[in-house]
């Protein structure tokens, strides 16, 4: 099985852009991964943008698995998204999941009052992206190579990924660039 995990952008600008990256670099992976005989599995905490572009991709493309790893509840993770047609569409995909977890959901009721710090929040949504990259053999990256605005953000993730050598397979959504950390193209 090969285990891709997703982090990136929320809001991205060039959308249609992106989208053709995204499926042509995941076609990429693919096609360079003995998928005869294997599956893919997509791991993803399916927040609004990035995380839903590739999901999205990788299912015109085959069918593929999906993991969905949550900072936190459902009902308290939807809080943060922009829209109506935003939960919506995250109810549809996270319908489409084989598996669905949260993290630490152990110690949820411990830390339930304490949701609304932002600081826990962030640190929740920074333990969220390190499962990714933890349980992936390549991550795919739809981020601005810039530092990330708050702690937990795709900056933060994708300088996880790299001091723990994962392929990196970076989109730059502002650029439109592909980059590749700690490996050479698709090979893992």
């Amino acid at each position: 099985m090969l285990n891709i995990g997703v982090t990136g952008h929320r809001k991205i600008a060039n959308i249609d852009k992106v989208n053709s990256l995204v499926k042509a670099e995941l076609v990429k992976i693919i096609n360079n991964y003995d998928s005869a005989n294997s599956t893919i599995k997509i791991i993803s905490p399916l927040a609004e943008g990035a995380d839903r572009i590739v999901i999205k991709k990788a299912k015109e493309i085959t069918n593929v698995l999906l993991e969905v790893i949550l900072p936190f509840p459902i009902e308290e993770y939807i809080k943060d998204f922009t829209s109506a047609d935003s939960i919506k569409d995250f109810n549809y995909l996270i319908d489409l999941a084989n598996k669905v977890n949260v993290i630490n959901a152990e110690d949820m009721e411990e830390i339930d009052d304490y949701l609304m710090d932002k600081e826990l929040r962030n640190e929740l949504y920074y333990l969220t992206g390190k499962y990714v990259v933890d349980n992936s053999e390549i991550m795919l990256a739809i981020w601005n190579e810039k530092a990330s605005k708050g702690w937990g953000g795709t900056g933060d993730i994708v300088k996880y990924a790299m001091s723990v050598k994962k392929c990196i397979v970076i989109i730059n959504p502002e650029n439109f660039s592909i980059k590749f950390e700690g490996c050479n193209e698709y090979k893992i």
